[in-house]
């Protein structure tokens, strides 16, 4: 006799394209870094994590106005935002954004909490944060 199957239920665990996730590790939410965001930082970060579609790492476009619509906060605090993501090594920019007569191009951003293209595992440099760093000025090394 053949199994009754939901019209909404999906076979061998495979993910609607529907019912997509952004996930933060245990490691991640408990990490001292993760600790000392502000609360601008966390809507900025899980913003970039629903970005990511797991082959664009190095090239998730989000620009400060973006954030400013998609978020009840200013221009100026989603840049101190990023800056503060940046100081405590969850995301790097790759590319800079600018305005032109066209149109405009948001910056780029690498989660270092995910693999990078062509990368076997993620940089972790998160993990490396302590009071007092800032990886914008003394990048963490290896």
């Amino acid at each position: 006799m053949a199994k009754k199957v939901k019209a909404n239920c999906r076979l061998f665990g495979r993910e609607s394209a529907k019912e997509r996730f952004c996930a933060l590790s245990f490691q991640l939410v408990d990490s001292m870094a993760f600790q000392h965001l502000s609360h601008a930082g966390m809507r900025v970060l899980v913003l970039l994590k629903r970005r990511f579609n797991g082959v664009n790492n190095g090239d998730i476009c989000l620009s400060c106005r973006d954030v400013a619509k998609a978020c009840p906060m200013s221009r100026n605090t989603a840049g101190r935002a990023f800056q503060e993501l940046q100081q405590k090594g969850f995301i790097t920019q790759t590319r800079l954004g600018y305005f032109a007569n066209g149109g405009n191009v948001a910056s780029a951003w690498k989660l270092n909490t995910d693999k990078n293209k062509g990368e076997n595992r993620p940089s972790n440099e998160w993990k490396k944060w302590k009071v007092g760093d800032n990886f914008l000025e003394n990048p963490p090394q290896d």
